[in-house]
């Protein structure tokens, strides 16, 4: 348990042995207390549910003599891919189900200690980008009743659910309206729509983003107008954009609308000066902060909270990450915020009655409800991601490494969440070949600026026009930064990227 509550194990505790464990602790220490250290001990251990899948695969092949609670314990422990039954009757279980469950070993606490100290020592030989995982053991019972709630409910759109989740977030990124969306990607399309961004009409944005930056703007047969992004933040250069609108004829500079500068890795960009150019050219900004939930600018403002509109991804990639795709789109704007909830289903307020052609963008249920159950973790794991930044900075430096590769730079009074933890290497797409033989995941965000996409040819960019967004396609990688990220795994990425500087192979 121990282990368990430090956090250097994953411990569950299995919900059909709660009985027994309450009665040995009632006669030890009594009822009122043994419900307090159960209470206490599911915090950390929490309680696998029994499930009739669980007990029909147990009355189909359960052996002769073997007691059905244990075989249901074994079943629940190999349909949740556990690896250890800890259990004082180790021997006599294992006695009795010598046939099944070779995927689940049966120890008793003694051997269980040893066989961690024992792994504690092996070398680590596999470190994921991400681990999507990593957190259920803090969530599953949250989500698995939350999932329940809904179902229960036969309400599977929008809601109470996607309601609740809107007021919650609405608070949590400090804007007055909060509206969830089908995806991040349709946050932005519907905050253009709600804009009302017309065909020929031009948004300026980002080469170096996610496609679908630029991909909403095309939709909708706007023209993006690239801007170059800054060397250190990769986030768009207010000085150039400043530049590329000074640059545009009185007539292409009238057709300008929007700025959507992107918050890029999980730092905000410079909206100050962007949003003085925005007032004074009369354009609204559409934050896209799919990557930044939590992050601040240099003047504490958050991500979302600052522009016309900010719009979020709860892609499960994400530091809050659903269960599929679901977005949000945030804004202080009433008539704003009314346009993209009618926009979200189709233009109408009242059902079969459309005011605006808008589209089927909604949230799900499902998605609300797991996001909620997720949202009092955010600023832990958040947290969580900021010192495994931390840890690796410090490291690369005490490795002589900041010489070699750059490292994530952010300035000062500006809170990085770290949805991603970017290098710039020499070599890159060697090095990522390498750390792959080495069994380490890394990812390029992003191998082609959008102004070189073959879909945009029709813009007339090439190469050379914008140089730091296309150095930055050329030398960037993002490391594994996830919350659940040991230090260990962190030494092991950092030691084999001094090794293939230095030029050992094995």
């Amino acid at each position: 348990m121990t282990l368990c509550f430090q956090g250097k194990v994953e411990g569950w505790t299995l919900s059909n042995s709660i009985p027994s464990l309450y009665a040995e602790l009632s006669e030890t220490i009594g009822a009122h207390e043994a419900s307090h250290k159960l209470k206490e001990a599911l915090d950390f251990l929490p309680a696998l549910p029994l499930n009739e899948e669980a007990i029909r695969l147990i009355l189909d092949q359960i052996e002769p003599g073997a007691l059905i609670q244990d075989s249901l314990r074994l079943q629940i422990c190999e349909q949740f891919g556990l690896d250890y039954f800890v259990t004082e009757g180790a021997d006599r279980i294992s006695a009795q189900h010598n046939r099944g469950f070779k995927s689940v070993g049966i120890v008793n606490p003694a051997t269980f200690l040893s066989i961690f100290r024992e792994a504690s020592q092996k070398p680590i030989k596999k470190v994921p980008l991400l681990d999507t995982k990593a957190a259920y053991h803090q969530i599953y019972n949250r989500i698995h009743g939350a999932i329940n709630r809904v179902v229960l409910s036969g309400k599977f759109i929008l809601g109470k659910e996607v309601k609740e989740l809107e007021e919650a977030l609405a608070s949590y990124c400090h804007c007055r309206y909060a509206i969830g969306l089908s995806s991040g990607t349709d946050a932005l399309l519907v905050a253009l729509m709600a804009s009302k961004i017309k065909p020929g009409e031009i948004v300026a944005t980002t080469p170096y983003s996610f496609f679908a930056t630029a991909g909403v703007i095309a939709r909708l047969g706007a023209r993006p107008l690239f801007v170059d992004i800054d060397r250190e933040t990769y986030n768009i250069d207010p000085i150039k954009l400043k530049e590329a609108l000074m640059k545009l004829q009185p007539l292409d500079l009238s057709k300008v609308k929007a700025i959507i500068p992107v918050h890029l890795f999980g730092q905000c960009a410079d909206l100050e000066p962007i949003l003085s150019l925005a007032d004074q050219y009369q354009l609204a900004v559409i934050e896209d902060a799919a990557q930044a939930i939590g992050a601040r600018d240099k003047t504490g403002h958050l991500a979302g909270s600052l522009g016309t509109m900010g719009c979020f991804s709860f892609f499960p990639s994400k530091n809050l990450g659903g269960f599929g795709d679901s977005g949000l789109l945030t804004t202080n704007n009433g008539e704003l915020a009314e346009s993209v909830e009618m926009l979200r289903t189709h233009g109408a307020k009242q059902k079969y009655y459309h005011r605006l052609i808008g589209g089927n963008f909604r949230m799900d249920a499902l998605q609300a409800a797991i996001i909620k159950e997720k949202l009092p973790f955010l600023d832990e794991w958040t947290r969580m991601r900021q010192e495994n930044a931390r840890f690796y900075s410090t490291g690369f430096k005490e490795l002589n490494l900041d010489h070699v590769i750059s490292l994530p730079k952010t300035p000062a009074g500006v809170v990085h969440i770290f949805n991603q933890y970017v290098i710039r290497a020499p070599k890159r797409d060697a090095l990522k070949a390498f750390l792959s033989q080495k069994g380490i995941d890394t990812e390029i965000y992003y191998p082609i600026p959008l102004h070189l996409q073959e879909c945009f040819a029709y813009l007339g960019y090439k190469m050379g026009d914008f140089p730091e967004s296309e150095q930055a396609s050329q030398e960037t990688l993002a490391l594994p930064v996830y919350p659940g990220l040991t230090q260990a795994m962190q030494e092991y990425v950092m030691k084999s990227i001094k090794a293939f500087y230095s030029g050992q192979k094995d």
